[in-house]
């Protein structure tokens, strides 16, 4: 006896094409030496639907014939061949490189389920369900979460894992089983559909609000632009009159006139608007910085995806990476 999953045909077929038989079954890619059944027994909703229908993922309701027990999960779902191999190098990496972050970085992985069903060739990945996704800006999110999903995505890079593509669509965020920390969540790394092996230079200790080090000092692009977008740094410059001048002259107005060499051709009046201009505007942005830093994670809602302003649901703003 195999590993095999026993999936709805119901979810997976239009209206017009209901099979006779009410479940695909599916074998394992790698049972584990544990022989079992799993059976859907509901399907909740569809989370994702791409490449016309070719990609989906499932919030559903599992129960195990051998061990007798039901829990939900969310299944990655592949059509054809070209995306069945897709999703099946997605899931030797929760095999193989993320093993070891299962259930803390990334999703429990439980299993890769092959078979064939309407569209042919069909995979069918099953993750733990790690909660809501989460459309806000990484930068917009308090600093406890903020550092937590950076720290994770190291791990990741660590176990030998670009993204590719990293951004807010790959996290999902679950809350905090520490009772004492109720009111807190934890970012969860998902979809690595897009990801490739890597060997990772950045050996740092990340420290949140050091002076930003230099691009040269971050070896490795994509947790670049991650700690970028993350406003995990404290800057170490500032422009004033188109010259990155340092950070530390912003203590005052007159310290800025002093020594941010404004052009000599310039009116005093205006270096005196653009000096106070630059001062309140860094000012303000770290008074924005720290009230977004104590406040709750900002999920923002399904309509933010396809908002072009503030969402009336909401209030916020779509995302923009």
């Amino acid at each position: 006896m195999t590993l095999t999953l026993k999936f709805p045909a119901a979810p997976l077929l239009p209206p017009d094409r209901q099979p006779k038989n009410p479940h695909y079954e599916l074998v394992a890619l790698n049972d584990g030496g544990l022989p079992d059944t799993y059976t859907v027994t509901q399907v909740h909703d569809c989370i994702s639907n791409k490449a016309r229908g070719m990609r989906r993922v499932y919030r559903i309701t599992m129960v195990s014939e051998a061990m007798n027990q039901t829990r939900d999960f969310v299944c990655k779902v592949a059509f054809g061949m070209r995306y069945f191999e897709v999703l099946k190098e997605e899931a030797m990496l929760y095999e193989g490189k993320l093993e070891s972050l299962c259930g803390q970085a990334v999703p429990m992985y439980y299993g890769f389920f092959m078979g064939e069903t309407y569209e042919g060739r069909t995979g069918i990945l099953i993750l733990e369900d790690c909660g809501r996704p989460l459309r806000v800006p990484i930068r917009r999110q308090p600093l406890y979460f903020r550092y937590h999903l950076l720290h994770a995505l190291i791990q990741v890079h660590h176990a030998g894992v670009d993204l590719e593509d990293f951004g807010v669509h790959n996290v999902v965020v679950t809350k905090d089983p520490d009772p004492s920390r109720a009111d807190k969540h934890i970012p969860v790394i998902i979809d690595f559909s897009n990801a490739k092996k890597h060997k990772c230079l950045y050996n740092d200790e990340l420290v949140a609000y050091s002076v930003m080090p230099y691009p040269s000092l971050v070896p490795c692009s994509e947790l670049w632009r991650a700690f970028m977008e993350a406003e995990i740094f404290y800057p170490r410059v500032v422009t004033f009159f188109s010259t990155d001048v340092p950070i530390e002259y912003l203590q005052s107005v007159e310290l800025l006139k002093a020594k941010g060499n404004p052009p000599d051709w310039m009116p005093q009046d205006r270096i005196d608007r653009v000096a106070y201009r630059v001062c309140k505007d860094h000012r303000d942005w770290w008074a924005a910085r720290k009230a977004l830093d104590e406040g709750s994670v900002r999920f923002g809602c399904a309509r933010m995806a396809h908002c072009c302003g503030p969402c009336d649901e909401c209030g916020l703003y779509p995302t923009t990476g």
